[in-house]
């Protein structure tokens, strides 16, 4: 996980000498070393999009996405409503909805395939 090849001795970070590294060490211990995590570009995309909390761009997705989901939806309730269908070209024919619908329905499919797919290959 951290790929640091550097040794490390334990016993530098016991500072109290009682044979263990307490958590306050462990984190004296981090600062002075500096370390980090070294995490491949999958394992990045991967906690961007499971873990809203891990970056800005992950809350950014995330949030995107819901507001897809609420789209989505509302979009379909209203397309059901007569007051936003097209009057019908014959008099045989049944009204269809605005065309914006279709459009809506179509982004966020794609949206969510776009999701799906970045979260499978991760």
């Amino acid at each position: 996980l951290l790929r640091d090849d550097r040794l490390f001795d334990a016993k530098r970070y016991d500072l109290n000498g009682d044979g263990s590294a307490g958590w306050w060490e462990f984190l004296a211990m981090w600062k002075q070393e500096q370390l980090c995590k070294r995490l491949s570009p999958m394992e990045r995309v991967y906690l961007t999009f499971e873990d809203p909390q891990s970056s800005r761009l992950g809350w950014l997705i995330s949030f995107c996405v819901f507001v897809g989901i609420l789209v989505s939806a509302g979009s379909f309730v209203l397309s059901t409503m007569p007051v936003f269908h097209d009057p019908p070209s014959c008099p045989l024919c049944e009204p269809t909805p605005f065309v914006i619908f279709d459009r809506v329905d179509n982004f966020c499919v794609v949206l969510f395939s776009v999701e799906y797919v970045l979260r499978f290959i991760t």
